[in-house]
């Protein structure tokens, strides 16, 4: 179980043994109407429907206060919701020494949840849901839980809306009604926003602004977010509360601070001015016009601005300058996940401190990932294990979807999520490289559809398509006819996407039309294609005279079991055999018949060795294949054979296809003996060659993370055999400007890739040992290259591992 998980509803409370069954349904009691907040009275009300939702009837909502509520009998239990120095309820019982909050006593959304007997004379028992601030009451409310909760790991947990059109903006337009400014991101599109927003625990939120402008589309959309208990700001490129839309529309003049300073700065006091009555966090700085960069925006112009913004800020909102809330927002990271760089020495210890602007998710269902990283961002250590993530996954699939399905689902989206980061989608374009049913009824099944199954069958279906492309093209070198048929799967598998997305916008009635609107196939780019655009598809014709049946082979010295396919170059039937010149060859479909069309067109023979009776050292053995219709059509393949034994005492894994490959996690502890045991950051790969080589490569896959400590880069140290430590700098140091040198192919490959001469290694055992000294790098996998090894985008499977 993971160990953060909140009950979001309770029907017991251990203490009292307070018991909440069949129709006793409990009043809520709230003391909002003079002397607490719109939205606490707001949540009383969702967290009423939440148990009629559950109970089959919507509970009482009472608005009350202190005075008129003692004097009353409800005669049934009452969960009250208040905030500590805003609500006479929660006051009147800290007053009669009924309910004790000093320890909210000046804590940021913190809550507390209690059962008191006789709050006052005539009533049994209360439920009281006691909040620090607003928040906390809101959070409390909607996070019903027996202890109190202390401050979350991160004060501000923002949502950004970036990146909305074209699929939120369309769904938008479908929902909503149309602001003045042709937008549909009105009050009542973001009330949903807000109330997400706080159910998830965030506290913070950037608007949609590609097309949108927060506080002009909708004037009730500043004091609503501020009901809600939910501070706004703006991207990092729209200081002041403006946003970018609003430059083009109402600035006077151009965005230009050196040629245009006094339109400038009128255009953001009016932003102050605008939002001084609500709860902002103020974006401070400037980039040029559309996030681009600026000409004339030096470090000391941006000093000036900074300052003129501060002094605006005090102007308009007349309280001193550390009072209000303000962020610079320096850009992060690669736009891939890796980060430039992190606060290192005091810099948190600043009186601004120092905080992490990260986009988790551009494109695609946002609702697990979000649900993840404000899960983490409430409570972080609760993911200070190993396996907290898959943990909280089953955790997730099981208050999603049910206990039955948990487990499957976490191993769905792990999967899922290693074999996306692989390779993203937008990068298919470049040559790349058990079905079990469940049983869920009617309502279940829509969430585990749009939530688990459509991500994972589109994104099947994404890769069949690039996948079969690539084929397809290696198969028109080889003249097969079966190219023809894959460019057929691909265009059923470019159909099938259309069907996906429909399926998926038409569930609920349409609840979702429009939202999946995004063009997604043709990327040659981060920014989305114009239009769905089908890869270039490869077909082949008739093959040269007599030349009826095609063959290849797979695999090299030591790679068994290995494949042959047999194929056919044109239309037309024959049968064949595969005979081979040594009995301890085993092969499978030794004979067969293949037609084209109508098929089947291919065969693919499995080759094992009887490693028993083949010959010691090394050997070769001869596969013939023949076209019976026709005995001088005639193929023959040679089988390289390696066939040495391998040390009874040793123990890691041995070379397989001229190489030896081990996945990073399959390592050795060192002995007790070893200087670096006590130590514990060294990693051990014992491994075995086959193949004495001169000229011996090592392959380090690692993270593509970047030199993010600007006081230590990013390195490995490595030894072989006991030799001297080799030092390793894999990711170059850039000046800041641009990214350093390999991150294009180390982003897509999702690892950088070192590589690094051992020299000349003899065949036998050996032992690689290697140090990460930055806990920002993650290694992946090792290989070890005695010759012959093929490139590929992942680098070989792991090799075989004795134990």
């Amino acid at each position: 179980m993971f160990s953060g998980r909140r009950i979001a509803l309770c029907f017991a409370v251990q203490e009292l043994k307070a018991q909440l069954r069949g129709s006793q349904l409990w009043t809520f009691l709230g003391s909002f109407v003079h002397d607490d907040l719109p939205g606490v009275i707001r949540v009383a009300n969702d967290l009423a429907v939440d148990f009629g939702e559950v109970l089959g009837t919507n509970a009482t909502v009472v608005k009350a206060d202190w005075k008129s509520t003692a004097s009353s009998k409800l005669f049934r239990p009452v969960i009250i919701i208040g905030t500590v120095g805003r609500s006479t309820l929660i006051d009147g019982l800290v007053a009669s020494k009924k309910l004790d909050t000093t320890a909210l006593a000046s804590k940021w959304e913190s809550f507390s949840y209690q059962v008191i007997r006789n709050p006052w004379d005539g009533q049994g028992a209360a439920f009281v849901i006691s909040g620090s601030d607003l928040r906390g009451s809101v959070f409390g409310a909607y996070d019903v839980a027996e202890k109190i909760e202390g401050p979350p790991s991160v004060k501000y947990r923002r949502i950004f809306l970036n990146d909305e059109s074209p699929g939120l903006t369309s769904w938008g337009h479908a929902k909503f009604k149309d602001s003045q400014y042709s937008s549909p991101f009105i009050t009542d599109f973001y009330k949903r926003i807000f109330e997400l927003v706080l159910r998830m625990k965030g506290n913070h939120v950037w608007p949609a602004m590609w097309s949108s402008m927060f506080y002009l589309d909708d004037a009730k959309n500043g004091p609503t977010a501020t009901e809600y208990g939910i501070s706004m700001g703006t991207s990092h490129h729209e200081p002041m509360a403006r946003v970018d839309k609003e430059q083009s529309r109402f600035l006077k003049g151009s965005w230009d601070w050196k040629s245009n300073k006094a339109g400038v700065q009128s255009f953001m006091q009016e932003g102050a001015n605008r939002s001084k009555d609500w709860s902002t966090i103020y974006t401070l700085g400037m980039r040029g016009s559309g996030d681009a960069a600026s000409a004339t925006l030096t470090a000391a112009a941006l000093e000036e601005v900074i300052a003129w913004q501060q002094s605006a800020l005090t102007k308009a909102l007349g309280k001193p300058l550390s009072q209000t809330p303000q962020a610079w927002v320096l850009y992060k990271y690669d736009n891939r996940g890796n980060i430039h760089r992190i606060p290192i020495g005091n810099e948190p210890n600043r009186s601004g401190g120092s905080r992490m602007y990260y986009h988790f998710d551009y494109v695609g269902d946002p609702q697990l990932p979000t649900a993840h990283f404000t899960a983490l961002t409430w409570d972080r250590e609760s993911f200070q294990a190993v396996d907290s993530t898959k943990a909280w996954l089953t955790d997730w699939g099981a208050r999603q979807l049910g206990e039955a399905v948990a487990e499957a689902t976490s191993n769905i989206m792990t999967t899922y999520g290693k074999l996306t980061a692989r390779m993203k989608y937008k990068d298919l374009s470049r040559t790349p490289f058990y079905f079990n049913t469940v049983k869920l009824n009617n309502q279940e099944w829509v969430g585990f559809f749009e939530m688990v199954f459509h991500p994972v069958l589109a994104g099947k279906t994404i890769f069949e398509i690039y996948t079969k492309v690539a084929i397809g093209s290696k198969y028109v070198n080889e003249h097969r006819t079966s190219a023809n048929q894959l460019a057929k799967e691909v265009q059923t598998a470019f159909s099938a996407d259309s069907s996906i997305t429909k399926r998926y916008r038409t569930l609920l009635n349409g609840k979702w039309d429009k939202i999946l609107s995004q063009n997604h196939i043709g990327y040659n780019n981060w920014q989305e294609p114009g239009s769905q655009t089908l890869p270039k598809l490869s077909y082949t014709t008739s093959a040269a005279k007599n030349a009826l049946m095609g063959v290849t082979a797979q695999g090299s010295t030591a790679s068994f079991p290995t494949t042959a396919q047999i194929y056919t170059r044109d239309n037309g039937t024959y049968s064949y055999k595969i005979t081979s010149s040594a009995s301890y060859i085993n092969i499978t479909n030794s004979q067969g018949k293949l037609t084209a069309p109508g098929g089947p067109s291919d065969a693919r023979s499995l080759i094992t060795v009887d490693w028993a009776s083949a010959p010691s050292g090394s050997s070769t053995a001869t596969l013939t294949i023949t076209n019976t219709d026709s005995p001088t059509a005639v193929a023959t393949v040679t089988v390289p054979l390696e066939n040495e034994a391998i040390p009874s005492d040793f123990k890691g894994h041995v070379e397989y296809a001229s190489a030896v490959s081990i996945e990073a996690e399959h390592f050795s502890p060192p002995p007790a003996s070893s200087p670096e045991y006590m130590i514990g950051h060294v990693l051990v790969y014992p491994f075995h060659t086959f193949t004495a080589a001169s000229a011996v490569t090592l392959t380090v896959y690692l993270s593509p993370s970047e030199n993010a400590n600007p006081n230590s880069t990013n390195k490995y140290s490595f030894s072989v055999d006991g030799a001297s430590l080799a030092t390793v700098q894999p990711v170059p140091v850039g000046d800041g400007s641009k990214q350093p040198a390999g991150w294009a192919e180390a982003v897509i490959q999702n690892a950088y890739v070192s590589k690094q001469s051992l020299g000349r290694l003899e065949k036998g055992k050996h032992e690689l040992r290697l140090w990460l000294l930055e806990p920002t790098m993650v290694v992946t996998k090792v290989v070890v290259d005695v010759g012959g090894l093929k490139s590929s985008l992942m680098g070989p499977p792991e090799s075989v591992w004795v134990v």
